[in-house]
């Protein structure tokens, strides 16, 4: 009863959580309440729009309630278990998720034991699960609900792939998954490449679209994705509607023939709203009548939504959920509707309920009635597991059933043909229609079974075009016939997909990675410009990959390649080595990555600026790398930073000075100088200008070029050429690439007339212009005359030319860089292209005929060097250290990599006439030097003409073979004269002097590091010897021989005593430099116990002691006993210590310095001293030698002291003298005196602690004081400084006794 009275509560907090309006959602409608099994169903009966909740009940609601009951009135008809007959409790969520969760929170109940089930009214023993709830997102809330219970839901409507992540969830129909792909199969199926998507701001609409859009950029189809709309948008505000129609206008103006698709994928009510509201002139519907609808499975055959807008939704298709038509469902309704009276409530809704109209609530009639027999056959599939051969109901089914509901369901499969016609609908009958789950809780296609049906809408009907099943599209032509294309006219680069990192991949046992840059620089560090159609370096990329082909039967090793894509920049670059690396990027496949221990070498980068920092990450991997293009200075560094870097081309220190001899040569004395802003512009603009101060040439003026392509830097760029030539001269000097110079004689071609433009400006251009056709071709007119330096080539054996002229237009094998290429080197489009930007298709026989010109390209021919030269250098390498070894690279291959680096330094290679060279001079870089080309006009056409060039530091030019139009050239003086940069500025660089590199910076501050600690270090040791010493010194200090006085005669002066305010009896503070704390003797560590001795020898009582006090002992003397009344005295009269519990062998010899070193003692003062008890046994010798141990010695030193004899005393044989070899008595007694309790304790703790001082430290003649007290012997060691012969004084009595030394 009690357990009842919980569970109420509980589920009267839940309801009165919520208001009094929402509390009539979470009660159901019932069918059969006292029915044995029950379950529940969640559906969205009414429909929500903008703000107006729960409004009219839809007729696809009703008749999805009236092939519910008309199932379980089936299934009662007939005995599926035996003595069980089947109920529901129908919710209705009006499609918002919290309705969803009071319902099944109501619901849940049916989860409580049986004895609890009472509380609620539920008299039902076996609870089947939940059917729905309508939507995705309510389900997911149910999903969350239920989590950790075994209750199926079971959805006959949501198709949001997320929901297969839950146990819980099962479904009747197909997932968004599958209805993705039938709506890229049907916009290929029409060739489609531009479309515009819409949706609705939910999960069905959101995962929808985006999948869409991935699965249709990799089969070229450009999707653009309009904001999603909320789930209860009215389109009420004109504003907001007016924008959606621009869009689509917008939209169709970039279509070729104003034809446009239009994807929706959403909710239906969101869709009937927008189209019933459009309000459009003629004009605008003119334009949106040629927009192509395909709808989602949510509209399906429901005419009324595209009814709406006749004249934009005409030829509108729609994919639907496969229909079959059931009568018996609207034969069940109409008898409900036609009954005088209702026996339940779901009777009443559906008689209740207006006229049954139209076909749409066909849609989902299969999955609806899928889930009814899912559900209930989950019962007969325990009962047939549990209750084999019974025909009732077995002993113990109803707690294996609750407790196996969901692996019950898993392994559920309804064969309506074995349900037979009972039960089963003719339709599935006929169809042989069977319903299984897989894993994840999805339907199981039926393979003879549609999973959709694709309609189209002709006014006024929705006709059946064709359908999708076995994971195929079949359509019927006739129907479409000359549907129209939707494909894209301009701008629609954007829409191709290209992947994130792309790469060419040859498969090996080893790898070469390759870095070239086929696309600009990007705003972002690590994307990608525009293509590099005007260059070569595509070919760089197919020379590199055909080399790595050709190695493998040159070396016997299957060396593999992989080429990148670095786009000019070292961001990316490192990006890319970085993922690789870490497994993120995993080449070739996810499930098959290469090993990064397989790369054994890298060929790139192209420009300076990517290589030194990218070679600096290979160095410090040891990973030999030759780059193919780069020529900054930085990378003559290969001692320190790039110790394992090579290049097949020469440094730009030697390509300044072959600038400036050309200079020399010609007799021309000023410049302008113009460099691009990167490692490779400014490293070369650097060493021009050493070299030029070395031999008198004045640069007039310097102009740094941006990286990136601007039309104000452009504009810059050319303004500061004019002011230079107003200066004196039209010859520049230029360091930078290529391209850029293209981009700025471009500007300067378009902004001037040719007359004006001819011979304005004359260049000396660096290695990178080289032989450029685009800059021949193009601006040979402005630029006659001017001079560029090349690299020399070698040319090899090589099949790379045969190769590259078989790759015709069809591309098969082709990479994704060659294709960019191959049309704009023909200005040609290939059939399959997303966009066709030239006016030509590629003709199946064109193909590359230029192979000279691609062979004297320098990065071609000196990247196949590369490859070539890394490989046998590797191979010779192996050969070497890996003899017998099946794996490579082997152990010792990678502990050796100098040697690599060796082998591969010394390669030579044979070139086209068989003639043997070295790619690599002393310092690894090319061993090769420079042609000098002019630009010349032979016949209508501009040509590079060779006028000289430049090998070993040594010049070939004839100054008559030059012709250039060189403007009045300025003298130095003239220069300076002009504010040019004067060489004298430059004075103090000799002609081989360099700027701080890398390496220079990096060893002076390692050589500052280093002093820096030795300063330290130095000061350190100096601090730590001068502390050793002076403690050093404080301890033979203290352990000098003390002097020992002897007090003659006399009686003591009675000593005022000081206790700093303590009490009586406590030990008070001292001053003694014996110890740190002033005591003779050490305190008792804390926590330790003693037994201490009585006079008689007999061991006290243990009392335990805390270690903060001292122990004293009420101990005679050898010589005379204390008086009874004395003793009474004391007795009375001392405070109540803690005796010492001390063992019998509890004392041990220490020296001073055990002492000094292992307690903390307390300090007291002169005339204070200890009694000394349980001392060793009598005659016990305690001699000390020089080779006992350092604290046995007494010394701190180990030094040997004076041997020490103890003798028993012949009068108290309790009592020990202490005896040295110089040991002098006392000569007569001190008379006794009476005594203070306070100075007796004293006195005896004083004995005390000199007895086993006399133990733990011998003493010697000079470090002993004795005096007699009535009879006492006294022990006590000190250093008599002046101040303690003054205190020692002031105990004796008011006559000055008599000190003597001994």
């Amino acid at each position: 009863m009690i357990s009842c009275v919980v569970i109420l509560v509980l589920f009267s907090t839940f309801i009165q959580s919520c208001s009094s309006y929402e509390q009539c959602f979470a009660k159901p409608l019932q069918k059969n309440p006292d029915a044995e099994a029950r379950f529940s169903v969640i559906l969205s009966l009414r429909q929500t729009s903008g703000d107006e909740e729960c409004q009219d009940i839809a007729t696809s609601a009703i008749m999805t309630v009236a092939a519910i009951d008309w199932a379980v009135s089936r299934l009662n008809n007939v005995t599926l278990v035996p003595g069980v007959n089947f109920g529901y409790d129908l919710y209705d969520d009006c499609g918002i998720e919290r309705y969803s969760m009071y319902s099944v929170l109501d619901a849940m109940d049916y989860y409580f034991p049986p004895d609890l089930r009472s509380c609620t009214g539920n008299s039902s023993t076996y609870y089947l699960g939940i059917l729905g709830p309508s939507r995705s997102q309510n389900t997911q809330k149910v999903l969350e609900m239920v989590e950790n219970m075994d209750i199926p839901v079971v959805s006959p409507t949501s198709t949001s792939p997320d929901l297969r992540n839950s146990p819980n969830f099962f479904r009747t129909v197909p997932s968004d998954d599958d209805q993705v792909r039938v709506f890229v199969d049907l916009m290929e199926q029409h060739n489609w490449n531009y479309v515009v998507a819409m949706h609705t701001d939910d999960n069905y609409g959101r995962y929808g679209v985006t999948k869409i859009a991935h699965l249709a950029k990799i089969r070229n189809i450009c999707v653009n994705v309009i904001p999603g709309f909320k789930t209860t948008e009215t389109f009420d505000d004109t504003s907001f509607r007016d924008t959606i129609l621009q869009k689509l206008l917008d939209h169709i103006e970039n279509t070729t023939d104003e034809t446009l698709g239009v994807l929706y994928f959403g909710q239906r009510n969101v869709i009937q709203q927008l189209l019933s509201k459009m309000q459009l002139t003629a004009n605008i519907k003119a334009k949106l009548k040629n927009i192509k609808w395909i709808m989602s499975e949510s509209i399906g055959t429901r005419v009324s939504v595209l009814s709406g807008a006749p004249d934009v939704t005409n030829e509108a298709m729609t994919i639907s959920m496969t229909t079959l038509d059931i009568p018996e469902v609207l034969e069940h309704a109409n008898k409900i509707r036609s009954s005088a009276s209702t026996s339940d409530d779901i009777s009443s809704l559906i008689k209740n309920f207006g006229p049954i109209s139209g076909d749409d609530w066909k849609d989902y009639i299969v999955s609806i009635l899928d889930s009814v027999f899912a559900v209930t056959t989950s019962l007969k599939t325990a009962f047939d597991t549990r209750c084999t051969g019974y025909k009732v109901i077995c002993e113990g089914f109803e707690d294996y059933y609750n407790s196996k509901k969901l692996e019950t369901m898993n392994n559920t499969k309804v064969n309506y043909t074995a349900l037979g016609p009972d039960i089963s609908p003719t339709e599935f009958i006929n169809k042989r229609r069977v319903v299984t789950f897989n894993g994840f809780g999805d339907l199981v296609p039926d393979s003879n079974t549609p999973l959709y049906d694709i309609n189209m809408f002709t006014k006024p009907q929705l006709l059946r075009v064709g359908s999708y099943v076995n994971s195929s599209l079949s359509i019927n032509l006739e129907f479409p016939s000359g549907f129209p294309s939707s494909k894209c006219q301009k701008g629609c680069e954007l829409c191709v997909e290209t992947p994130n990192i792309a790469y060419e991949f040859i498969e090996g046992d080893v790898y070469i990675l390759g870095f070239f840059s086929l696309h600009r620089l990007s705003d972002d560090p690590f994307g990608c410009g525009e293509f590099r159609n005007l260059t070569f370096d595509v070919l760089s990329v197919e020379a590199f990959l055909n080399s790595i082909k050709e190695s493998q039967s040159e070396t016997n090793i299957k060396f593999g390649g992989i080429a990148f894509d670095d786009c000019y920049s070292s961001s990316r670059a490192s990006m890319i080595i970085s993922d690789l690396y870490t497994g993120k990027l995993k080449i070739p496949s996810e499930t098959n990555p290469i090993d990064p221990a397989k790369i054994v070498g890298v060929v790139g980068p192209f420009p300076s600026g990517v290589t030194v920092p990218v070679t600096f990450l290979f160095s410090s991997i040891a990973l030999p790398s030759i780059s193919y293009a780069s020529t900054s200075p930085d990378l003559d560094d290969k001692e320190i930073n790039f110790p394992y870097f090579f290049r097949t081309v020469p440094s730009d220190v030697d390509q300044a000075h072959a600038m400036v001899e050309v200079l020399n040569a010609m007799g021309w004395q000023s410049v302008g100088l113009v460099y691009v802003n990167s490692n490779y512009g400014s490293k070369g603009k650097d060493a021009f200008k050493r070299v030029a101060n070395a031999s008198g040439i004045c640069i007039v003026g310097e102009i740094k070029v941006q990286q990136e392509d601007s039309a104000q830097w452009n504009f810059d760029a050319q303004k500061s050429l004019e002011s230079i030539m107003d200066k004196g001269t039209n010859l520049f000097i230029y360091f930078g690439t290529e391209g850029r110079m293209v981009d700025i004689l471009s500007h300067i071609k378009d902004s001037d007339t040719p007359e004006a433009n001819k011979n304005k400006f004359i260049f000396i251009g660096s290695d990178d212009w080289a032989d450029s056709r685009n800059i021949k071709n193009m601006f040979g007119e402005m630029i006659e005359g001017s001079i560029s330096f090349k690299i020399k080539t070698r040319t090899t054996n090589t099949n790379f030319v045969e190769n590259l002229i078989k790759k015709t237009s069809s591309l098969d094998t082709a990479s994704y860089w060659y294709k960019k290429f191959f049309r704009n080197y023909f200005q040609c489009y290939f059939e399959d292209d997303f966009v066709k930007a030239f006016p030509k298709p590629c003709s199946d026989n064109i193909t590359i005929t230029d192979t000279n010109g691609i062979m004297a390209d320098g990065r071609v021919s000196h990247c196949i060097l590369a490859v070539k030269a890394l490989t046998k250098g590797i191979a010779k390498a192996k050969t070497d250290l890996c003899q017998g070894e099946t794996e490579f690279p082997c152990a010792k291959y990678k502990r050796n990599v100098d040697h690599v680096r060796n082998k591969i330094a010394e390669v030579n290679i044979l070139d086209d006439n068989q003639i043997s060279f070295n790619v690599f001079d002393k310092n690894r870089n090319g061993d090769v030097g420079f042609q000098i080309l002019q630009i010349r006009k032979d016949g209508d056409d501009f040509v590079y003409a060779e006028v000289g060039s430049y090998d070993n530091d040594n010049l070939m030019i004839k100054s008559e073979n030059v012709r250039t139009a060189i403007a009045n050239t300025l003298s130095v003086a003239e220069c300076e004269a002009n504010h040019g940069l004067a060489i004298s500025d430059l004075s103090s660089s000799s002609p081989e002097q360099e700027d701080f590199r890398l390496a220079d910076i990096i060893v002076i501050a390692l050589l500052g590091s280093l002093c820096v600690v030795l300063i330290i270090v130095i000061f350190a040791v100096v601090y730590c010897f001068w502390r050793k010493t002076t403690g050093l010194h404080k301890m033979l200090e203290e352990t000098k021989a003390r002097i020992t006085y002897y007090n003659e005669i006399g009686t003591p002066k009675k000593q005022k005593q000081k206790h700093s305010g303590k009490k009586n009896g406590d030990i008070g503070s001292f001053d003694n430099p014996v110890f740190p704390n002033g005591g003779l003797v050490p305190v008792e560590p804390p926590g330790q116990h003693y037994l201490p001795l009585h006079e008689s020898g007999q061991v006290r009582s243990a009392h335990r002691y805390d270690g903060n006090r001292l122990d004293l002992l009420n101990q005679t003397t050898p010589k005379q006993s204390v008086s009874t009344s004395n003793q009474s005295l004391l007795e009375t009269t001392r405070p109540d210590l803690p005796p010492r519990n001390i063992p019998e062998q509890r004392i041990v010899s220490k020296s001073e310095s055990d002492i000094h070193n292992s307690y903390p003692v307390i300090k007291p003062k002169m005339g204070n001293y200890f009694a000394l008890s349980n001392q060793p046994r009598m005659g016990t010798a305690m001699n000390t030698t020089p080779t006992d141990s350092l604290h046995s010695q007494g010394s701190v030193f180990g030094f040997p002291r004076q041997q020490v004899t103890t003798t028993p005393d012949e009068e108290n044989p309790e009592n020990i003298l202490l005896q040295t070899e110089n040991h002098i008595p006392p000569s007569k007694s001190l008379p006794s005196s009476p005594r203070s309790p306070y100075e007796k304790h004293k006195i005896s703790q004083t004995v005390q602690e000199n007895r086993t001082r006399s133990q733990s430290s011998p003493l010697s003649h000079n470090n002993s004081i004795h005096s007699q007290f009535s009879g006492e012997t006294l022990h006590m060691t000190g250093n008599l400084s002046p101040q303690r012969r003054k205190r020692l004084k002031s105990f004796s009595s008011e006559e000055p006794q008599k000190i003597s030394r001994v």
